[in-house]
């Protein structure tokens, strides 16, 4: 509580100054999201996330974009390496479609592990979405690898690193306006105290109105101190995100159509969401060739939220309505130990990890509720003008879940060939109840191996080919009949590829075969009981390339892939994944316009996506083109840059999983950005 108040106090401290310096430069300032180049390095390999990641890792680097950018998710779906998940569609919580899974914390109904990570540890995501403004770097590493992390999600890992002293003294503000109402002010500074190093990030954002009616507020801080002893360092991290922004229900489908602009939220909606955390990392070297890492990270989130809108279409004309007040809390505690060293035998070298990590969470939630208490309108939606007369159904969910584990991974070097080899055995429990006055009980527990392996082959200076496997899992919750607890999902993914890097100039081209199994789903003959239901299954091909035609650069990302449900329950059942396209991509140009600018222009894509199981109805596929203003990376002193999106104004739905979880892409807008030294 001390540190939240003293978090509260700096931050309206920091509001105050950011305001006068927004009014002070206000008549030059007019911002908004510039175009993010994601880069894939010439060695994408990261052994202390993913053994094995051998292949199409790629990082967006975000030290000087927390003015344009104000979802990450965004940026990683513009540059061809995602699709849009209905987990993230507006932005209140992460998550994307990456090979077609979903990488999000806000999949299921129970308390699940992080997907993200944060700092090499499991970030507090859960129905939060982390603003870009505190990170440096992000990551998206295909795969499905848990050797190092943990539990997580079947198709990737989005890797955060928070920004963190840099050494040298800066001071930078930026502005940004848009044509949605956007309002937004970032500062990021570092100061220096003797042997004292530390950093703020501070992001105030206002009036940014989307689709379906959302205007998203958000306040940020986080600070950043690091005291060096001896050859390594301490640092202590502190950080606070608070957001406010109604809570809509999205498109609906009906009557064989979607149904854009109305206004199915009630003025009463909102949702409310803070989020704390504190952590302490220790990095100091054992000897000239290994180097022992520390961390321990305390954070909580709430939730407060009143949701009014529809439930599912009763026919082509009618909703059914529904209200719920939502009070949730969150907390987590994480505490980790890693040693990274590097060894020398003969003509073979080898970098390896040894790793130990624990993870606790906790999520209280109340959620009253009522569905079909009020019909809305489709044409004229008019919602109740006193809730306080609808019953509401109590709800209530207490959940625990606790991980720890123990890894090893190595890489081993000879002449032109490299291999990835990594193991990690993993223990869980979860506890959950759903009243009152009983106490958590267990629902699930169990012990998991995850296993990895990568190999590469170097042809010559420019080519490389690679193989990789690699397992992850999840918890399921539930019982078999005889009481036994349903083991946890399991998923692999094989992966074939190769890459020509030449210069700037890259082409690669990589081949996947990711399974998901032991699904649970409902015995048919006792309707307290689970089964293990199959398994979905996603093959594909992934192409990128980055090439220079005369003064044009050029970066295109394209997956085509066919996911499917591969055992199905029974006849009834289709085979489709609802929300999953078969393909999507982008296409991006850009070339200078003088020594400080760049115009680029980007065209983003997606196929159809069926909207249930059997794709009896199916959001159909778009292609959007934005525009825009950039610097170079190499200008310096004062950046700006203007970005048109959605410049054709076209229509669209860019996520869907049902007819009563359906959100449209947003609308053109104009935003421009500007970021000076103070």
């Amino acid at each position: 509580m001390v540190v939240e108040k003293k978090l509260r106090v700096l931050l309206a401290s920091c509001l105050a100054l950011s305001g006068m310096a927004g009014m002070a430069h206000a008549q030059q300032t007019s911002v908004a999201l510039p175009d993010v180049t994601v880069k894939q390095p010439r060695d994408p390999i990261l052994i202390d996330a993913m053994p094995a990641a051998v292949g199409q890792s790629s990082t967006l680097g975000l030290e000087n974009t927390s003015v344009g950018l104000r979802h990450i998710d965004q940026a990683l779906i513009d540059d061809g390496l995602a699709a849009w998940s209905a987990s993230n569609s507006l932005g209140l919580a992460n998550g994307l479609s990456v090979r077609g899974f979903s990488v999000t914390n806000q999949g299921g109904s129970s308390l699940q592990v992080g997907r993200n990570f944060l700092n090499g540890h499991a970030d507090l995501v859960w129905r939060f979405s982390r603003d870009p403004a505190t990170l440096s770097r992000v990551q998206l590493i295909s795969g499905s690898d848990a050797t190092l992390l943990g539990a997580g999600s079947p198709a990737a890992s989005v890797l955060y690193t928070s920004k963190t002293p840099q050494g040298v003294e800066f001071h930078k503000l930026g502005l940004a306006l848009g044509s949605t109402g956007l309002k937004r002010v970032a500062v990021d500074a570092e100061w220096h105290w003797g042997p004292v190093q530390s950093r703020m990030a501070l992001a105030v954002q206002r009036d940014d109105k989307g689709v379906e009616g959302v205007v998203d507020a958000r306040n940020v801080l986080l600070l950043s101190n690091k005291l060096a002893f001896g050859a390594g360092s301490a640092r202590l991290d502190l950080e606070y995100h608070g957001t406010t922004l109604p809570f809509p229900f999205g498109t609906v489908y009906a009557g064989g159509k979607f149904w854009y602009d109305q206004p199915y939220v009630g003025a009463q909606a909102s949702a409310n969401r803070a989020y704390f955390r504190q952590a302490i990392y220790i990095d100091h070297p054992l000897g000239d060739n290994a180097q022992v890492s520390a961390y321990w990270q305390q954070g909580r989130s709430t939730r407060d939220e009143k949701l009014v809108g529809f439930f599912d279409p009763l026919n082509a004309t009618q909703l059914r309505g529904y209200y719920r007040t939502i009070d949730e809390r969150n907390a987590q505690s994480d505490l980790g130990l890693t040693i990274n060293g590097n060894l020398r035998t003969g003509i073979i070298t080898h970098r390896w990890t040894v790793a130990a990590q624990h993870l606790g969470l906790s999520r209280d939630f109340a959620g009253p509720q009522n569905i079909g208490g009020f019909t809305l309108d489709l044409v004229n939606p008019v919602f109740p003008a006193d809730l306080s007369g609808l019953a509401l159904a109590p709800r209530y969910a207490f959940e625990r879940y606790t991980e720890s584990g123990v890894a090893l991974a190595d890489k081993v070097t000879l002449g032109s060939w490299e291999g990835r080899f990594g193991v990690r055995r993993s223990s869980f429990q979860l506890d959950s109840s759903t009243t009152l006055l009983k106490s958590p009980e267990p629902v699930a527990t169990a012990q998991h191996t995850s296993t990895s392996f990568g190999l590469v082959k170097k042809i010559n200076a420019a080519q490389r080919v690679w193989l990789s496997r690699a397992t992850s899992f999840l918890p399921n919750r539930g019982r078999f009949t005889d009481g036994a607890f349903l083991p946890p999902s399991e998923s692999s993914q094989w992966e074939a590829g190769w890459q020509l890097q030449n210069g700037n100039d890259s082409f690669s081209v990589a081949m996947f075969d990711l399974r998901q199994s032991n699904l649970p789903g409902r015995d048919p003959s006792d309707p307290d009981a689970l089964v293990l239901i199959g398994s979905n299954r996603s093959q594909g091909l992934e192409v990128k390339a980055d090439f220079k035609t005369g003064p044009v650069q050029w970066h295109a990302a394209v997956t085509r892939l066919h996911a499917r449900i591969e055992d199905r329950v029974n006849a009834t059942q289709g085979d489709y994944l609802a929300g999953t396209p078969d393909g999507y991509g982008s296409l991006r140009a850009s070339l200078p316009v003088s020594a400080d600018l760049q115009a680029w222009a980007r065209l983003q894509a997606t196929t159809q996506r069926p909207g249930n199981d059997k794709a009896s109805f199916s959001a159909p596929g778009y292609g959007v083109v934005s525009i825009g203003l950039k610097p170079n990376p190499s200008s310096r002193g004062l950046n700006w840059g203007a970005t048109i999106e959605n410049l054709g104004d076209v229509r669209y739905v860019r996520a869907l999983t049902g007819a009563d979880n359906v959100w449209q892409g947003a609308r053109r807008s104009l935003q421009v950005w500007v970021e000076l030294p103070l």
